[in-house]
């Protein structure tokens, strides 16, 4: 009998295989009837299938195929190359809608906390030929962590994120709303706004931070604060610092877990940067950064006040450095890039300031 995939193409390891039998074995012990798999795509949205549980030992050798059209989606879910000749992306198994392959990361299971019976594993992307997709942004965040550690580093990451959280008013869908994209939901505000970080507003959001800190602790996304933000129906939350690209993957799950949470209780959340509702205030998010040695030690941080650490002004160099092409990827939307102005609290000029909001 010829070998999987994953044998074939050398993805596990021994330390991988042991994981992935700790996970048939978590699986088996709380009744796991229905595993999701996903992926994040170029814009974080996770696409997927879900399959029978007993199905996952298989999974791990030989994944699961998705159409590779999956990966030239735009935020309408439409694809935006010609995926039927070679060239629409330079890239070899991209033409005709070919399969890429996904293979389940034994370190990204999760019970959902929502769901009865559920799991949730996040995949990794490869063509075909075994190859690793060039179009998967976790893989190439995973190298370049993995450069870092080479050398000896420890990369840390905190999320500081804002969203707008609207009660849901919708009536039933009907064909009038379909489209790409498809007919906004009919919501209202859970508040007035303008009212920043007041106890008063806080506890009129209680019921959504509860649900939002429920979910997250649940999934071992560590929340730090739940706060009431400047616009109406708008809120932010802050996470501890974490490892390598574990924001990254804390980021993807959590936006998805908070849209499917909310919603069965009658919420959306919105973490889109200017929700087209009159008197909107613009959301955006920060993401703290850091690097320690290999013990650990904060690498940014100086001897003495004032001063900046050879490993920091580097880091910020290269920030500035990157800035304009990381800004394509930061910054994806129309609505986004229409924050760019003067005195909006958000980024008007390539430049580093000590604690300042209007530098990027």
């Amino acid at each position: 009998m010829m070998a999987g995939f994953a044998t074939r193409h050398s993805i596990h390891d021994d330390a991988r295989r042991q994981r992935i039998a700790d996970v048939v074995r978590q699986i088996e012990a709380d009744g796991v009837r229905t595993v999701r798999l996903g992926f994040a795509d170029q814009h974080g949205v996770i696409r997927g299938k879900s399959f029978a549980a007993d199905q996952i030992g298989s999974l791990f050798e030989d994944g699961m195929t998705a159409p590779s059209s999956l990966l030239l989606k735009d935020l309408a879910h439409r694809t935006v190359l010609p995926v039927w000749s070679g060239e629409s992306t330079g890239l070899a198994g991209m033409a005709g809608i070919g399969d890429i392959l996904l293979i389940p990361d034994p370190d990204r299971f999760h019970i959902l906390p929502w769901l009865e019976d559920t799991a949730w594993i996040q995949a990794d992307i490869f063509h075909t030929d075994g190859s690793p997709s060039p179009l998967d942004t976790r893989g190439i965040a995973r190298r370049a962590n993995a450069g870092l550690v080479e050398a000896g580093l420890q990369f840390h990451a905190g999320l500081e994120i804002e969203a707008h959280v609207y009660r849901l008013a919708d009536g039933p869908l009907n064909a009038s709303d379909i489209g790409q994209p498809g007919t906004p939901p009919e919501v209202e505000i859970l508040n007035r706004g303008y009212q920043l970080l007041t106890e008063h507003y806080a506890d009129t959001l209680e019921p959504v931070m509860t649900l939002i800190h429920e979910t997250c602790d649940s999934l071992g996304i560590p929340i730090r604060s739940l706060e009431v933000e400047f616009g109406p129906s708008q809120i932010e939350f802050t996470c501890a610092a974490r490892p390598g690209i574990a924001a990254a993957d804390d980021m993807v799950l959590l936006r998805s877990a908070l849209r499917q949470t909310l919603a069965r209780h009658g919420y959306h959340i919105s973490f889109m940067c200017r929700p087209a509702i009159d008197g909107s205030f613009a959301s955006g998010w920060h993401l703290h950064q850091s690097v320690a040695d290999s013990e650990g030690t904060n690498l940014f941080t100086p001897a003495e006040d004032g001063a900046m650490t050879d490993t920091a002004s580097g880091w910020i160099a290269g920030l500035l450095h990157h800035a304009p092409a990381m800004s394509l990827f930061a910054v994806p939307t129309i609505t986004g890039y229409k924050r760019y102005r003067a005195h909006s609290l958000a980024p008007e000029r390539i430049s580093w300031s000590h604690d300042g909001r209007g530098a990027l």
